[in-house]
């Protein structure tokens, strides 16, 4: 019942990418948790590419285009019945284009480490209705390469491919299953700490809710789609001297579509999404799509 329960839960867990405080026509890549592995005791390791891009809105001066590529390697590991570390490190390529100039970045990103601890593993609500919650929590190692004069080849201040300062995460998941259907409820809080020329960083807060379904086939396979809302709010930089920076910040709200697919000990998703309300540094820098693609083994 439990591997049950984790197929349905895996379906709106597929981590997307996720903006951090927009300099003025700039964006990057934050990363998601494990949250599509969270409902299954079993040790994984995986392999994600997630993309996220950003332009000038049309009111505004010369355009550009930011693209933002992240090849992530996971892993996880249950110390104990209830307790598992997650080790996340990605691979970044960010890119931008104004008008026919292009620059680009690419190398290794910050590092994170998370703590889980399951709550519940499978509390019977009544009605045919389970629960799985579980929280985690744990640290953003300044791993990656961190430019704090990144303006002067006129790149905004979040192009860089680590943001040069340490974070705090917390990020609580909660399952709901009735029958082949469920509800996907989770979140995740990343706090920042002051860069080494005490640039901040602003804090990010992100959830999603998704509904899915599952559909299991005579060969092995099963088939979960899924339904859902992505909503994110990035606070606004600051400097040294704790003035606002212009341009940085932001909210929205995205529509998702995706699924998964599981075979053995091997498991694919494919998530998909748009905004359909969003506000980003004061309205100059314009959301696009989102997209992301994870494979995982289990053992």
């Amino acid at each position: 019942m439990l591997k049950r329960l984790f197929l349905l839960a895996m379906v709106g867990c597929l981590g997307m990418p996720m903006a951090q405080a927009c300099d003025a026509c700039g964006g990057s890549i934050s990363g998601g948790g494990m949250g599509l592995l969270a409902p299954l005791r079993n040790n994984a390791i995986g392999l994600s590419w997630q993309y996220a891009s950003f332009q000038t809105a049309p009111a505004q001066g010369q355009g550009s285009i930011d693209q933002f590529h992240s090849v992530e390697l996971s892993a996880r590991y249950y110390f104990t019945d209830r307790f598992s570390v997650q080790l996340f490190q990605p691979y970044r390529f960010n890119l931008r284009e104004v008008e026919e100039e292009r620059s680009n970045l690419s190398g290794i990103g910050d590092t994170r480490i998370i703590g889980t601890y399951n709550l519940f593993r499978q509390q019977d609500l009544g009605s045919g209705i389970q629960l799985f919650a579980e929280l985690g929590a744990g640290v953003k190692l300044p791993v990656g390469e961190y430019d704090p004069d990144i303006h002067d080849a006129n790149l905004p201040e979040n192009f860089n491919l680590g943001n040069g300062s340490w974070g705090f995460i917390l990020q609580p998941n909660l399952v709901f299953t009735k029958g082949a259907w469920g509800l996907l409820l989770n979140g995740s809080y990343q706090h920042f700490l002051p860069t080494r020329t005490d640039y901040q960083f602003g804090h990010q807060l992100s959830g999603q809710l998704s509904v899915f379904w599952e559909k299991s086939t005579a060969k092995g396979y099963r088939f979960i789609p899924n339904l859902g809302l992505q909503q994110e709010h990035i606070w606004a930089d600051a400097y040294a001297n704790d003035r606002t920076v212009s341009g940085t910040g932001g909210t929205g709200t995205f529509a998702s579509l995706g699924i998964n697919i599981r075979k053995g000990q091997v498991l694919g998703g494919v998530n998909y999404a748009i905004p359909i309300i969003q506000e980003y540094s004061q309205g100059e820098v314009e959301a696009q799509q989102r997209l992301a693609i994870q494979f995982s083994y289990l053992f």
